[in-house]
């Protein structure tokens, strides 16, 4: 499923000249990025909101100069009041007013312990958020551009804005470490006094290829390029996000279900998405063929039965053996016996033996009975639900049915059962 990755936009960016306003928001272009799963880049470029692609699912990169980060002890308080808490220790740590920033805590932040606080300014953030609200994206989440590292990773870049003169800027290094994020030119001091040589040898370096040449002369080796969309792609990806507390989305099941969509179509689940594509493919197999099995089974019971009835009655019609073999075969059976004098188990002397077989014990002769074909019907006024019962229970073994109807008891022979 395609990401789109909307870079906000810095409204003060420091210039060589000073401060330049970069205008209203809705009149900035937005850098974007279309993604696909496997994180390559389908589409890139800058756009006005108006005009961003409209995805489903959609992430906001914040740049760095618009992030602060503040390493504090997380404080113990309940999550309703946690926010507040964290404002009361950074409120000597900020220059600007605590209540005007959006806060937001490290992954993985447990109270007592150090963690990682980003800040930026609340009302720009929500200014950049209602713009893509207004034009139909739901962003899911907002990430900063770069953050706070373990390892020391160094990244070097040309800045978009122009300065005072109109010339593009000279190349920047951008440094995360274990004690924040910084931004630096590498003409500066600063930036060869915090990284050593030996850590300019060993640190993890990339570059945006106009910054490249400058990289590698500064840091006296190779570096690894990558392409600004690449680096917003891999900020995209990353663990953070600063949708927390008040910018929390309320619609949290669709967000689960969204993201749990999202992590389906990862590149990460692929193997898991094959196999068990496979496994659905093998058990489709292996239904097909055990029901193919089954039928055949059947189609040579059916064969072998309509064989018996073929050989043992060859007068008979074959498409009438074919339709009902067993209903043929009693029919046939049932004509024989009647040729040779015998009663079948629908006949009048079976079902009589039958029912003086189980006839209760003390009781008197019935006063009326009444037979037709497979039926025959006695008369049983007076006779209480035991007795009924004992003269039903020996004739089920034996293939008959018993029916109780107002006063009456009808006595017939299942298919193929009546064995008196």
């Amino acid at each position: 499923m395609p990401l789109l990755i909307v870079a906000l936009p810095s409204l003060l960016r420091l210039q060589s000249g000073g401060t330049q306003n970069l205008g209203p928001v809705g009149e900035v272009e937005w850098h974007y990025v279309v993604a696909s799963d496997t994180d390559s880049v389908q589409s890139n470029g800058r756009s006005v909101p108006s005009l961003l692609p409209k995805l489903d699912s959609c992430i906001a990169v914040l740049d760095t100069h618009r992030v602060s980060w503040h390493r504090i002890n997380i404080p113990k308080a309940p999550s309703g009041r946690l926010r507040e808490a964290l404002a009361g220790v950074l409120e000597e740590s900020v220059l600007s007013d605590v209540q005007a920033l959006h806060l937001a805590l490290q992954p993985g932040a447990a109270a007592g312990q150090q963690a990682w606080v980003a800040a930026t300014d609340r009302a720009a953030l929500l200014a950049d958020l209602a713009t893509l609200e207004a034009e139909g994206l739901s962003v899911d989440r907002i990430v900063p551009s770069a953050a706070p590292s373990d390892e020391l990773h160094l990244h070097f870049f040309v800045p978009d804005a122009q300065s005072a003169d109109g010339s593009y800027r000279a190349a920047q290094l951008q440094l995360s470490h274990p004690q924040g994020v910084v931004e630096l030119g590498l003409d500066s001091g600063l930036a060869r006094t915090l990284i050593g040589e030996a850590e300019r040898a060993t640190a993890h370096a990339t570059a945006t290829p106009q910054a490249a040449a400058d990289a590698e002369q500064w840091l006296g080796r190779p570096v690894h390029v990558v392409t600004p969309e690449e680096r917003v792609i891999a900020a995209s990806r990353g663990a953070w996000d600063l949708r927390q507390f008040d910018l929390v989305r309320r619609h949290r099941g669709v967000r689960l279900g969204r993201d749990a969509w999202r992590r389906w179509n990862s590149p990460a689940w692929r193997p898991v998405r094959w196999g068990l594509l496979a496994l659905t493919l093998v058990h489709l197999v292996g239904l097909n063929a055990w029901a193919w099995q089954l039928r055949e089974a059947v189609r040579t019971k059916q064969n072998g039965l309509t064989a018996l009835v073929s050989n043992s009655f060859p007068r008979v019609n074959p498409q009438d053996i074919k339709r009902d073999p067993v209903a043929v075969m009693q029919r046939e059976a049932h004509a024989l016996r009647a040729t040779a004098g015998q009663p079948g188990n629908t006949d009048f002397e079976t079902l009589l033996r039958a029912t003086a077989l189980a006839w209760p014990q003390g009781k008197g002769p019935t006063d009326t009975l009444a037979f037709e074909p497979g039926r025959l019907t006695i008369a049983t006024n007076g006779w209480t639900d035991a007795q009924i019962d004992q003269f039903r229970a020996p004739l089920q073994p034996l293939g008959f049915v018993v029916e109780s109807q107002a006063g009456r008891l009808v006595v017939s022979a299942k298919r193929g059962g009546g064995r008196p």
